[in-house]
């Protein structure tokens, strides 16, 4: 069966321009995205298990897909708001699973800083306040 030329015409219209469906052009973008997240993240592939590290390739991925569909003006579809919640829902998964590993920013955080000595942040307030008190003694206001 030979195809007609208006079929190939009609399908040359209405095929995807926007590059979402090329592979390398995905993991391109995709291997883009999974290094800004672990520099920005301070993290190392080597520090990720399998799970935390599928949840980066999931999210990746679906990241890259919604760039190249968003620089095409590919928005309004509504497999383009699929890709969306699931791409969120693999940032919100990789999230947890950080968070149980003790990967997650906030418990770096929390690691590094020195522990607050409460009594000599009171020490610190009251002289200030008894230097603002010596001084506001000869004030006019304070009569």
């Amino acid at each position: 069966m030979r195809v007609s030329a208006a079929f190939w015409n009609w399908v040359f219209a209405h095929e995807r321009r926007d590059g979402s469906r090329s592979p390398a052009l995905v993991e391109r973008k995709a291997k883009a995205h999974r290094r800004r997240f672990l520099r920005h993240a301070g993290l190392r592939v080597a520090d990720l298990d399998a799970i935390a590290n599928a949840h980066l390739y999931h999210w990746a991925r679906g990241q890259a897909v919604l760039d190249l569909r968003d620089a095409a003006g590919a928005a309004e579809s509504k497999d383009y708001w699929w890709a969306f919640n699931a791409t969120s829902r693999a940032m919100r998964e990789l999230e947890r699973r950080l968070k149980e590993l003790g990967l997650d920013k906030a418990a770096k955080r929390a690691n590094e800083s020195q522990p607050l000595d409460l009594d000599d942040v009171g020490r610190e307030i009251v002289a200030v306040i008894d230097e603002l008190a010596k001084r506001s003694h000869g004030s006019k206001f304070m009569k």
